[in-house]
């Protein structure tokens, strides 16, 4: 089941199920408009069943999440409803969500999830997601590591939606840790890329905390950018006139701003660089990886997620980088337009 099917993500997921788990796969989306929902699932040759679910409807939700083996959610929960019926009725569930009170929320449901044997996996997308394997994997060879710097290369012609460019703006707003101070959000700013071409700027995340704590990394920093200068200094100009409000009542106005060109890449460079020791040697290591895009790739990641899980007996709640690899994701994703570079 993909919960938010309608939505440009969901879209993407649904066409995933069917790519990574096989054609005779069994799929059901949901969306709370019944004529939108219908359309999308006329949208497929494959047999495809829509039910009509309403998020923030906890009888509604408890009525309509049943008689499923895995729930992929791909929408903004204000309370992890469908996490809690998910765990009551022994459902895998999968939620890309970036919202760090969602997922306090979800976590405190691990002793449930542990006691009906069933997994509920959190930040389950791009970034965060497959960030924190990336990270994982980039700090194993360090006796030491004094600082993880995680930067996310955006594409100005990504296919995305009003409520993800608003999260986003939202997210980068926020002011950030930088050392002994606090300062603005996409104001401190840094090179990523081949030959450092592109810039990037400081933001605060939510998968912050949760990494630096469990992989026991002392300074983590977040940054992002989008590939074209002149975009970066149309949000700089956003965030300075403080219009997001504004945005977020107008979001038809907001709309007609957001351009996408189908005859066009949108591909993403997720860059990890760590700073450390190895060997009583002090290094510096960087991947890089690139994708086909954001949504494409948070996708593929939450149901190749889904594939692991459903795979193997997981009991409890958890983010990626605790019960799989980054090699184990990307072989189950199996696609040749997501590269890795290691210098």
């Amino acid at each position: 089941m993909v919960v938010g099917a309608s939505g440009v993500l969901g879209k993407l997921m649904c066409k995933e199920v069917f790519r990574i788990f096989g054609h005779s796969a069994d799929l059901i989306i949901t969306d709370y408009n019944k004529e939108r929902g219908e359309h999308v699932k006329n949208s497929f040759s494959k047999q495809v069943e829509f039910r009509l679910l309403d998020i923030h409807n906890k009888s509604n939700v408890e009525n309509v999440i049943h008689s499923v083996d895995i729930v992929i959610i791909a929408i903004q929960q204000n309370k992890p409803h469908i996490q809690e019926i998910c765990i009551q009725r022994q459902i895998r569930c999968i939620d890309v969500t970036t919202s760090q009170n969602l997922v306090d929320r979800t976590l405190l449901l691990d002793s449930q999830a542990k006691s009906h044997n069933i997994a509920s996996i959190v930040m389950a997308g791009f970034l965060p997601g497959l960030s924190g394997l990336l990270v994982k994997k980039a700090i194993t060879s360090f006796s030491d590591i004094v600082e993880v710097n995680i930067s996310l290369l955006q594409n100005k012609n990504a296919n995305v939606g009003v409520s993800g460019a608003l999260d986003m703006l939202k997210l980068i707003s926020q002011p950030v840790q930088y050392g002994n101070k606090m300062i603005k959000g996409f104001k401190e700013k840094k090179m990523v890329g081949s030959n450092n071409k592109h810039t990037v700027r400081l933001i605060t995340h939510p998968e912050k905390d949760y990494l630096s704590r469990k992989l026991s990394i002392p300074v983590i920093n977040y940054w992002t950018g989008w590939n074209d200068n002149l975009y970066n200094l149309k949000i700089e100009f956003i965030l300075k006139a403080n219009i997001i409000p504004f945005l977020q009542k107008y979001q038809s106005i907001f709309k007609s701003q957001i351009k996408h060109d189908n005859k066009s890449t949108e591909d993403v460079l997720l860059s990890v660089e760590v700073t450390g020791a190895s060997s009583n040697k002090a290094i510096t290591k960087t991947f890089s990886l690139t994708a086909i895009s954001d949504y494409g790739i948070t996708a593929m990641m939450a149901v190749a997620l889904a594939k692991i899980v459903s795979n193997k007996k997981y009991s409890g709640t958890y983010f990626p980088f605790e019960i799989t690899t980054f090699e184990e994701v990307l072989t189950t994703i199996s696609c040749a337009q997501i590269n890795l570079e290691e210098f």
